[in-house]
């Protein structure tokens, strides 16, 4: 018999250790299983979900379900998508009687087709951007809170021209305003990982359309040289004439913002894409 989690999230670490005994598991480094337990962390996760996220929510990789038991105990509904079969068991008889589902698959997948408008998750750092690059395409989701390895919250959050700044941050800020809500220190987590996490909220200011395909392809294109000048990769990249690019003219590719590369898929950036 597996007992809900604690009333208040203490004891959470322990309370996973005895459900992973029980079931005769270990966490799996493939699934990426590292699960959230400080009770600062659980309340920053849940608190800010529940204030921030318009419900329907789902919790994707929930694990044993203890953050979408929180959550759905403050009266949210909560559908929670989990790929492991025993943990997700686990998760569906804890929140038995709460506003609360389980659906058995992967995360990564199921994202762009769910019926909910936010989204919280502890999550899996292996699938972070296939479930960011999901979550744009679907326009039912208005809002995320997600956390994610340190390294990808400095990556959304970055500035053009710093080092952290890539074709994650313009895919993120094409779709969502983002802003930081806290650190998740790896001590944090059980089992405790190698790298410290961060709290990224995520507020959607776009639609994605037909076609958008073309921004993706075309900032993953011109990325391959980061630190090369924006008109002569947008000239790699495109086919166009270098000679018509003098909007990008004296910008290195890791300085571009979105505006530039909306204007180069309306001059025709797509057409030719090699």
């Amino acid at each position: 018999m597996i007992e809900p989690p604690p009333e208040e999230p203490h004891g959470l670490r322990a309370w996973i250790r005895e459900v992973l005994r029980s079931l005769g598991r270990r966490p799996s480094q493939r699934l990426s299983q590292v699960f959230l337990v400080d009770p600062r962390g659980v309340r920053l996760l849940v608190e800010n979900s529940v204030s921030l996220l318009e419900p329907p929510l789902a919790d994707l990789g929930t694990g044993p379900g203890h953050l979408a038991y929180y959550v759905a105990r403050r009266g949210k509904p909560v559908v929670g998508v989990e790929i492991d079969p025993f943990l997700a068991g686990v998760a569906g008889r804890i929140t038995t009687g709460l506003p609360a589902g389980i659906v058995l698959g992967d995360a990564a997948r199921l994202v762009e087709s769910l019926g909910v408008h936010g989204i919280f998750s502890n999550t899996p750092y292996k699938a972070t951007s296939r479930i960011i690059s999901g979550a744009a395409r679907n326009n039912c989701i208005r809002g995320m809170v997600l956390g994610v390895q340190l390294e990808v919250a400095e990556r959304i959050l970055a500035k053009p021209g710093s080092r952290e700044y890539g074709r994650l941050t313009l895919l993120v800020r094409r779709y969502f305003a983002v802003r930081g809500l806290g650190r998740l220190p790896k001590s944090w987590f059980y089992p405790e990982p190698e790298v410290h996490g961060g709290l990224i909220h995520f507020q959607r200011i776009r639609e994605w359309s037909p076609g958008d395909e073309c921004f993706e392809r075309l900032t993953a294109c011109l990325f391959t040289g980061r630190n090369r000048l924006a008109d002569k990769m947008a000239a790699k990249c495109t086919g166009l004439d270098r000679g018509s690019l003098s909007r990008l003219r004296g910008k290195r590719v890791r300085e571009l913002d979105v505006d530039d590369v909306e204007w180069l898929v309306e001059v025709g950036g797509c057409s030719r894409l090699q």
